[in-house]
């Protein structure tokens, strides 16, 4: 029967094989490790990975979705909220009504629903657009 304590390094055996391990990791190569592996895939690996190259192209098709809609939600819709908001800043530069009055929020609230919008922007003048804003406001 062995002794339990004979296959155990004591300390000094310890430091003595640090210090030829270290002299000899710095004058050896690495060697060239070749893939085990080079035939062809199995089926659920070619699977696998065409299955990830789709999703990446899904992943990014929905970023360049994402990044058109961020530089301009509705570029083409005559009836944007900045298009009644460009009306209405013009309705204040004529004077017509204040930037702190409460129709002027009352329209920004308004022009949350497209319906509202479109509304606005077909009224005739901006007399209308304003009696148009205090009837909703009653």
């Amino acid at each position: 029967m062995k002794d339990v304590g004979q296959d155990v390094p004591t300390s000094s055996q310890v430091g003595v094989s640090k210090q030829v391990n270290k002299s000899t990791k710095l004058t050896m190569k690495p060697k060239n490790v070749q893939m085990k592996r080079t035939g062809r895939d199995s089926t659920g690996s070619r699977m696998f990975k065409e299955f990830m190259v789709k999703q990446n192209e899904k992943q990014d098709r929905l970023i360049e979705i994402l990044k058109s809609n961020a530089s301009g939600v509705n570029k083409d819709d005559p009836y944007s909220a900045s298009s009644c908001m460009i009306v209405l800043n013009g309705m204040i530069d004529g004077g017509m009504m204040a930037d702190d009055s409460p129709l002027y929020y009352l329209a920004m609230d308004l022009f949350k629903d497209a319906n509202t919008r479109e509304l606005f922007l077909n009224m005739r003048s901006d007399d209308s657009r304003l009696k148009w804003l205090q009837h909703k406001q009653d």
